[in-house]
This record gives structure tokens, C-alpha cells and sequence, in this order.
């Protein structure tokens, strides 16, 4: 497993930066967002700092760990591709998140007291 995950990462290691590069570009817009709201909706500066410090972080992150789930299914992912992934990955992952839960939810049932 450890040799097929070097194998991924050692043949597309420029899709996967362009996957990191969709979730900087994701990044960006969250930071425009920032500078074009209202003053008084605005946290303060340090809180802006720390936040965006995070997302700087995780959002490439993210991309690159979406793009590679991709590419370990054996999927094929061209550039535009890749950046599409690292821009939409934090909706794919609400997206799942919400899917399994539901799913979970569904198959058990909670015995509650019909008096409630």
C-alpha cells in the first residue's frame, strides 16, 4: 500500500500541486469575501489573522487529499481538472459528510417513548 501511495504521488505530483493551487485559489476568494464586507460584520483583526492562517492551511491541503483519493480510485485527472477538485473540495466533503449521515441515520432506528 505504502509503495502504490509513493507510485500516485511520485506520477502526479504536478496535478496534485494544481489541486493544491485550486484550494489557494479558494483561499483567495474567502479572503476577498473578508475586505468586501460591512464593518460592523467584520471580526477583528487577530481573529481575521488566525482564521485565514488556518484556511491557508487547509484548504490546499484538502485539495491535494481530494485529489488524490481521485487518482488512488484510479481516475485520470487533467490539470483543470485538479484545480476544479481543490476548489470544490470543502463542498465535496459537506457533501459526504451530510450523504453518510443521512445514510447512518436511515439504518438505525432510535426506540423512543410514544408518550415524548
Amino acid at each position: 500500500m505504502l509503495n502504490n501511495f509513493m507510485e500516485i504521488l511520485n506520477t502526479n505530483f504536478d496535478t496534485l500541486l494544481f489541486a493544491a493551487l485550486g484550494g489557494f485559489l479558494l483561499w483567495t476568494y474567502k479572503l476577498k469575501e473578508h475586505y468586501n464586507r460591512p464593518i460592523e460584520t467584520k471580526m477583528s483583526n487577530s481573529q481575521y489573522v488566525f482564521i485565514h492562517f488556518i484556511l491557508l492551511l487547509w484548504l490546499p491541503f484538502l485539495g491535494v487529499v481530494m485529489s488524490f483519493i481521485y487518482l488512488y480510485n484510479g481516475d485520470k485527472l487533467s490539470i483543470v481538472l485538479a484545480i476544479q477538485v481543490g476548489i470544490s473540495a470543502p463542498g465535496l466533503l459537506d457533501i459526504f459528510m451530510a450523504n453518510t449521515m443521512n445514510k447512518v441515520a436511515s439504518q438505525s432506528t432510535i426506540a423512543t417513548n410514544p408518550d415524548q
